[in-house]
């Protein structure tokens, strides 16, 4: 009976980790936030964390998303995702010294094309500011 209520459990579980990716992948942050939140593996999961706080600065969220991109980091995340997201949150917070930072870390690791030339205006953006 308890390895049944066990694998239920682990079934939900996935479900709920399964129902938040289809939402950010539909784009559909704040429906997806909600399952994450529910996922309580998340803390052990670097990509779920990434989602999460991706989820988090879609939805004006710039704190959180730091949040969840330290957690992530400590688990050693140095992906894309967690300098371009960390950048674009320093910046919506107004902390743009460590945005032009992030900035530049991430511009590092891209390949030529349209996305290097918006962040090449961000890091400007943040030498006005």
């Amino acid at each position: 009976m308890l390895f049944l209520l066990l694998t239920l459990g682990v079934q939900n579980l996935m479900a709920q980790k399964k129902e938040a990716d289809q939402y950010f992948e539909a784009g559909q942050y704040s429906k997806a936030i909600k399952f994450y939140n529910l996922y309580d593996k998340i803390e052990k999961r670097q990509a779920s964390l990434i989602r999460r706080a991706i989820c988090h600065y879609y939805t004006n969220n710039p704190e959180k998303c730091l949040y969840d991109l330290a957690k992530a980091e400590t688990l050693g995340n140095k992906s894309n995702e967690f300098f371009k997201y960390s950048a674009l949150s320093m910046h919506a917070l107004e902390r743009y010294e460590e945005a032009a930072k992030l900035y530049k870390k991430y511009l590092n690791r891209l390949k030529k094309g349209k996305e290097r030339t918006a962040i090449v205006k961000a890091i400007k953006q943040c030498g006005f500011a």
